[in-house]
C-alpha cells in the first residue's frame, strides 16, 4: 500500500497520478523489519514522521484453504521489507534514539543504502499497482493437465512463472530486488478446478521451496 503521510508539492505529487505513465521509479530504498511487522512499522512511522514521506507497501493475495474452503487472504509481497522513496536520511536521523529505531533496519551494501534499480522498482509497482495489491490471478485447467492464465497480473509474467500448483492454488514468480532473484508466491483462483498433480511449465529443473527469500544487497563484483 502507497502511504502518503502529507501532501508533498504538486510536483511530486503528480508523480503518483499515474503509476503507469509518469511513476518515478528512482530514489526507491528498502527499509528491513521483523517478518509480520511491516503494516506496524508503517503506522508508527506515520505517527511519528510529520513531514512528507512515502512508503510503499506491497501486498499479495493468497488462496488458503480454511476449514475446508479456500478463502482469499493478504500477505506482505516481501515479508520483512517496506520501500521508501527518498527520505531515508531524513527518517533514519529522526528515528535516532527512538523506540522505532530497533525495528527499522535499512537494506545496505558495503555500508552505504542501498537503492532499488528503476527497472526492478517499476516491475514491482506495475505489477502490485499504485495501491500496492497483487490481486490473485484466475486460471482454467484443461483435460490434458494445462494450465491456461485467464485473468490477472499472471497474465503478461508467462517469463517469470517458475511453477504452478493448481491443487494448493499457488504459483511461483522470480522477482529482481537490489540485484538479486527473489522468489514469490501468488494467488491463483481456478475457475474450473480439479484434484491434480502440480503443473511445472516446461524448461525449469527443479521445484523451488515454499519460502520468500530474503532481500539482501547485490553481491560484491
Amino acid at each position: 500500500m502507497l502511504v502518503r503521510l502529507s501532501y508533498p508539492p504538486h510536483s511530486d505529487l503528480t508523480l503518483f497520478m499515474n503509476p503507469f505513465a509518469s511513476m518515478d521509479y528512482n530514489n526507491w530504498y528498502v527499509l528491513s523489519t521483523r517478518p509480520g511487522l511491516e503494516s506496524k512499522l508503517k503506522k508508527s512511522i506515520e505517527v511519528l514522521v510529520g513531514d512528507p514521506v512515502t512508503l510503499y507497501l506491497p501486498r499479495r493475495e493468497l488462496c488458503h484453504r480454511i476449514k475446508g474452503e479456500f478463502q482469499i487472504v493478504t500477505k506482505p509481497l516481501f515479508p520483512g521489507y517496506v520501500f521508501i522513496y527518498k527520505e531515508l536520511d531524513d527518517l533514519l536521523a529522526k528515528t535516532h534514539h527512538s523506540p522505532l529505531e530497533k525495528h527499522l533496519h535499512p537494506v545496505r551494501y558495503n555500508n552505504t543504502l542501498a537503492m532499488v534499480r528503476e527497472d526492478e522498482m517499476a516491475f514491482i509497482i506495475k505489477l502490485a499497482g499504485i495501491n500496492g495489491l497483487v490481486k490473485a490471478s484466475q486460471a482454467i485447467i484443461s483435460e490434458d493437465h494445462a494450465v491456461t492464465i485467464v485473468d490477472g497480473p499472471l497474465k503478461n509474467l508467462t517469463g517469470k512463472i517458475l511453477y504452478i500448483n493448481s491443487r494448493k492454488r499457488k504459483a511461483k514468480i522470480v522477482i529482481d530486488v537490489l540485484c538479486r532473484q527473489v522468489t514469490v508466491t501468488l494467488g491463483l483462483e481456478m475457475l474450473q478446478s480439479k484434484q491434480r498433480k502440480p503443473y511445472e511449465l516446461k524448461g525449469n529443473n527443479s521445484i523451488i521451496n515454499n519460502h520468500t527469500q530474503a532481500i539482501r544487497p547485490p553481491p560484491e563484483p
